[in-house]
């Protein structure tokens, strides 16, 4: 493998068109060697947010590739903030040795929070003005991996248009307590392949012979049955909890306004 380190370089640079980065990470993803997860945690600096979410995919689905990206974050190589909230669902309600160094590493992102307590904390957002440009900016950057509305997003999750009837305090409550009430048909599930690799997403298609499980930026991996050694439901939503982390009340009030601006046009 070392041998294919320069080549590999190459193709994860930031000069390389986005598709070819896209599928250097993809092959990446199928080599054991912890060189592999090296090269990618070496060019994360230059990754667009597209490609680092890519990276991190690959990097969290393998333990070890995990402990390799904390010794990173520890040594200040990446930045914490870099790390997607919902690479983290599988570690803020376990005790796993693993689990508790992300924890203590990236602190109170990877813990879970008290949903009933944040929904009650963001009522003021409820009464304060929006700026629907501001939440424009603020769906692209939190929402749009997985939700389409108008000309900006993927759809992968719910049709938020459609649950604009439900009024603004559903609709937060579901982006702060995502898994109050949960549609089956967005249930988060976890296969483990026979290999050892682990896939995390919502089932999009499935047929006799395999499954498709779809994640953010709508991209999705198509498995074998025959390959999968273990298939189980998190329970939880596909959306991850702990958005109040990253976001204010007034971003949470423009967020809204763009929602329903957005869903009336």
């Amino acid at each position: 493998f070392y041998d294919l380190d320069e080549v590999f370089e190459k193709l994860l640079s930031a000069e390389q068109p986005a598709q070819v980065q896209a599928a250097a990470i993809d092959t990446l993803a199928s080599f054991d060697a912890p060189a592999a997860a090296s090269l990618l945690i070496g060019q994360w600096r230059s990754f667009t947010p597209a490609a680092s979410r890519r990276a991190g995919d690959v990097l969290f689905s393998r333990d070890a590739w995990v402990a390799l990206l904390l010794d990173s974050l520890e040594a200040e190589k990446i930045a914490a903030s870099d790390i997607q909230t919902e690479h983290l669902f599988r570690f803020t309600d376990s005790d796993t040795p693993l689990a508790l160094r992300v924890q203590r590493v990236l602190g109170d992102r990877a813990k879970a929070s008290p949903r009933a307590d944040v929904v009650r904390d963001y009522q003021a957002a409820l009464e304060m003005q929006g700026n629907a440009e501001r939440g424009r900016a603020a769906f692209t950057k939190h929402c749009a991996a997985c939700h389409k509305l108008g000309d900006v997003g993927h759809a992968v999750g719910p049709n938020l248009a459609a649950m604009q009837n439900r009024g603004a305090a559903a609709i937060m409550v579901n982006v702060l307590d995502p898994n109050r009430e949960v549609n089956p048909r967005y249930l988060n599930y976890i296969a483990v392949t026979k290999s050892g690799r682990k896939y995390s997403g919502m089932f999009s298609a499935e047929t006799a012979g395999g499954i498709t499980l779809a994640r953010g930026e709508g991209a999705s991996d198509t498995l074998l049955r025959i390959d999968i050694d273990e298939l189980t439901s998190t329970g939880k939503s596909l959306m991850p909890e702990g958005l109040e982390k990253e976001i204010d009340r007034q971003t949470m009030a423009d967020l809204l306004a763009f929602l329903r601006e957005a869903a009336s046009d």
